[in-house]
């Protein structure tokens, strides 16, 4: 039987700063692999450079040493393939929640009539409708939070990266977004093949996840990984999955 060949390969990757002539080492060692059809989660302390190792695997920064690879091919650059979401939501303050979601698919060379549709098609999948002229400082924090994951679907990723995009949430809200991530994942029409989050929350990433990769603490390395095999839909306080959150955190702790 030929081996599958991972969707992403994050192999030995190390990043480095260097601040007042001094060196500072904040990913020393990452290696893990998401396969098509999975939703993964990295798991560890803050300051582990989680959000960092995001970052190389969009393209948007390059590792010290290490590669990273996108179905086979090493990312060098910027890839079209992946989509980003911010935790602080990065949205541009004077532009509408249609202007935001527009905004990465003009850069693409969309026409804007298309662009608009695509647009609007997303603003309604993640409950948006009527808030197409509002501006940010008008939007609740979960209301924020869904522009910025309509903006990153907009582009139509096939792997889409999620930097704790619960953490400035209330429980409701946070709750009510990870069902309806899990349901854009897991519908068919969407060319959304697999999801790589970052949390420091150990239950949202059982909950959620097929496979949670251990990062140690700064600088960040994997240290391991406990696979859910738990189906879907799950329930948090399920005693099957209560038992795997206390086996992550015997493991990270």
């Amino acid at each position: 039987m030929p081996r599958r060949v991972p969707l992403l390969k994050v192999e030995h990757v190390e990043k480095k700063f260097f601040e007042g002539g001094k060196e500072y080492i904040v990913i020393k060692d990452m290696n893990f692999s998401v396969y098509r059809n999975e939703f993964v989660s990295l798991v560890g302390p803050s300051d582990s450079g989680k959000s960092t190792l995001l970052r190389i695997i969009s393209g948007l920064e390059k590792p010290t040493d290490g590669k990273v690879y996108y179905a086979g091919e090493e990312v060098t650059g910027h890839n079209e393939k992946v989509s980003i979401v911010f935790q602080n939501f990065a949205l541009i303050p004077w532009l509408t929640v249609l202007e935001n979601i527009i905004l990465p698919l003009e850069a693409k060379g969309i026409p804007k009539k298309e662009a608009v549709r695509i647009s609007e098609f997303f603003i309604d999948k993640v409950g948006l409708e009527g808030f197409e002229e509002a501006y940010p400082r008008e939007l609740s924090r979960g209301m924020k939070q869904r522009v910025g994951i309509a903006r990153a679907l907009a582009v139509q990723p096939e792997l889409l990266l999620l930097d704790e995009p619960f953490s400035n949430l209330d429980i409701l809200s946070a709750r009510n977004l990870q069902e309806e991530i899990l349901d854009i994942w897991q519908d068919q029409s969407f060319n959304l093949l697999s999801i790589l989050m970052v949390t420091n929350s150990i239950e949202e990433a059982v909950y959620m996840s097929d496979r949670v990769i251990l990062v140690s603490e700064k600088p960040g390395k994997t240290i391991g990984q406990v696979k859910i095999p738990l189906p879907r839909p799950r329930k948090y306080k399920s005693k099957e999955l209560l038992e795997i959150v206390d086996e992550v955190y015997a493991r990270i702790l």
